[in-house]
C-alpha cells in the first residue's frame, strides 16, 4: 500500500494509489541450499480527489507520481541434519512492497507541505534466521532483522527543537520536535520461537517471543516493545 508522511500542514489528498510494480528474479538451487536475487520497478502515485492542489498554488498538479526501484539478494544454507540458515539483504529506493517492516514498509514517498518538496523514502534492510529441528515434531527458530531508513531530502532543515525560540540552538532551525519524530530512522527486530507439530506438515502450534526497537530522526528518540504470541496453524 502506498502512503505518505508529512508535517500535517498539507492540503488533504483525496486518495492514495499503488500502481503495479514489475519484478523479476533468478534462483540457483543446489544440494547445500540456494541463492536468489530479485529486482523490482514501480510507480507510486498520490491522487487528489479535491479541487485544491496537493502542494498548494494554482500551478501545482493534483497528482504526484514517482518511479521507485528495489533490489534484494538471499541465501539459504542447509547446515547439518535438517537445520537451515537463511539471510536476506534488501535495498528499496521508495518501493514499499520490498520492505517487510512497518511503518516504513507501507511508505513510498515523503511530502513536505511547507516547502512543496517530494522525495522517496529509502531503506537498507538485513534479516537472518536459523531453524533447528530437534525431530519431526519439534523445532526452534531464532530471527533478527535491522533496517536503516534515510532522512528524506524533503525534510532538510528540520530539527528536533522543542520550540523555535526556546534556545539559541533552535532559533535558526525554526522547527518543532514533532516534525522529525514522525520520520523513521532505524527499526530492529529479534524473535525466538518454539514450534510443536503433532502432525508434521499439517498442524503447527507455536509460541513466539518478539522484541522491537524503533528509532526516529529526532536524535535520542525511540521506543522498545515486547510481544508474546501463541498461534495455531493448519495446512491442507
Amino acid at each position: 500500500i502506498a502512503s505518505t508522511a508529512s508535517d500535517n500542514t498539507d492540503v488533504a489528498a483525496g486518495g492514495l494509489t499503488n500502481l503495479p510494480s514489475f519484478n523479476t528474479g533468478v534462483a540457483w538451487d543446489q544440494p547445500w541450499g540456494h541463492l536468489m536475487g530479485r529486482v523490482g520497478v514501480g510507480r507510486s502515485e498520490v491522487r487528489n480527489a479535491t479541487s485544491t492542489a496537493i502542494l498548494g498554488g494554482n500551478n501545482q498538479a493534483n497528482n504526484i507520481t514517482k518511479w521507485h526501484w528495489a533490489v534484494e539478494g538471499g541465501v539459504m544454507v542447509n547446515t547439518w541434519g535438517q537445520d537451515q540458515w537463511r539471510g536476506l539483504v534488501n535495498y528499496s529506493h521508495g518501493l514499499a512492497t520490498y520492505n517487510s517492516d512497518s511503518p516504513a514498509g507501507t511508505v513510498d514517498m515523503f511530502i513536505n507541505g511547507q516547502t512543496h518538496q517530494v522525495s522517496s523514502l529509502n531503506e537498507l534492510e538485513l534479516t537472518t534466521n536459523y531453524i533447528h529441528r530437534f525431530n519431526p515434531n519439534w523445532r526452534a527458530t531464532a530471527a533478527y532483522g535491522i533496517g536503516f531508513i534515510n532522512k528524506p531530502s524533503a525534510a532538510t532543515g528540520w530539527s528536533n527543537c522543542a520550540d523555535s525560540g526556546a534556545s539559541l540552538a533552535c532559533v535558526s532551525g525554526g522547527a518543532t520536535a514533532a516534525q522529525l519524530i514522525s520520520v523513521e530512522k532505524r527499526h530492529m527486530f529479534a524473535a525466538a520461537a518454539v514450534t510443536y507439530s503433532p502432525v508434521p506438515g499439517q498442524i503447527d502450534i507455536k509460541f513466539e517471543e518478539d522484541y522491537y526497537n524503533r528509532e526516529v530522526q529526532a536524535s535520542g528518540t525511540g521506543a522498545n516493545a515486547w510481544a508474546e504470541n501463541l498461534s495455531f496453524a493448519f495446512y491442507w
